[in-house]
């Protein structure tokens, strides 16, 4: 029994999105279907699951495998012996002149070139914004404020957001302002020729609920689904660069390039390793 999984049905170019009920329960029901169709379904906190949907049977029990890691903030130091060759590429600025929030499920992205050579992704950084503006009303210290970590190849053919390149889903929280490092070494994950795209995804509304920290997390100030807490920090965009800062709807199942704040990107980056 998974609360609020959430269903898609892939039929002919169309997505129709459903959502499991409070004891995992979901009602599937649409138009035109054809043998073609499939059906995923996915939780945080666990791996996805799909097949087509001409095998599935009424009333059937469909069991989705854990995997799920939690990680609080990282510090890694070189070994002694070696000394890392490592670059940090991407948003490298500082400080945040401000931060912005997003909705529940949405994923937030910044594009980050090759640099001309190979090398290893061992830690993505965020700036996590640490103030609230007035008009959401104070709520203190941030408690916990957890995040899917994502990462992406780019798709140069379609210039869109390609391969997902963490198999794992990694979910992390931190307390504090600030740069925050999540070490993802473990993974082994090259920096692809076409470039990386690094950012961040915020979790259902009922993962907050079910864990008992929407008060800390959610604005009821006007989108019921709109965090409060998990902020990302960004800079103005500097004089003859090309950014490109991309989200993510999930009720469209679509991404598009993304305008506001005016002149401004996200303060992601990414250290890499340089190969020996």
């Amino acid at each position: 029994m998974i609360p609020s999984a959430h269903v898609r049905v892939f039929s002919d170019g169309r997505v129709f999105l459903f959502a499991a009920d409070a004891k995992g329960r979901v009602n599937i029901e649409y138009s035109s279907s054809l043998a073609s169709d499939s059906v995923q379904v996915t939780s945080v906190g666990y791996k996805p699951f799909r097949l087509l949907c001409s095998e599935l049977k009424k009333n059937e029990n469909i069991v989705l495998e854990s995997g799920n890691y939690f990680l609080g903030e990282v510090v890694v130091k070189t070994e002694k012996s070696r000394k890392r060759k490592t670059m940090k590429l991407g948003n490298t600025d500082l400080f945040a002149l401000g931060a912005g929030r997003g909705m529940a499920n949405f994923q937030y992205v910044l594009y980050i070139p090759y640099s001309m050579y190979a090398g290893t992704v061992l830690k993505v950084r965020y700036y996590m914004g640490s103030i609230v503006a007035d008009r959401f009303k104070s709520i203190g210290t941030f408690k916990n404020r957890p995040f899917r970590v994502r990462l992406y190849e780019k798709d140069t053919l379609n210039n869109t957001v390609g391969r997902d390149m963490l198999d794992d889903i990694l979910i992390v929280s931190t307390d504090k302002g600030g740069w925050f490092e999540v070490d993802v070494s473990q993974y082994g994950l090259e920096m692809p020729r076409q470039g990386v795209f690094a950012g961040f995804e915020i979790l259902t509304k009922e993962y907050y609920t079910n864990r008992e920290i929407t008060k800390e997390l959610m604005s009821t100030f006007d989108e019921e689904n709109s965090t409060n807490s998990v902020l990302i920090g960004w800079t103005h965009q500097k004089k003859g660069t090309l950014i490109e800062k991309w989200r993510y709807n999930p009720f469209a199942d679509k991404w598009s390039q993304e305008d506001g704040p005016p002149d401004s990107y996200y303060l992601i980056n990414i250290e890499v390793e340089k190969d020996d």
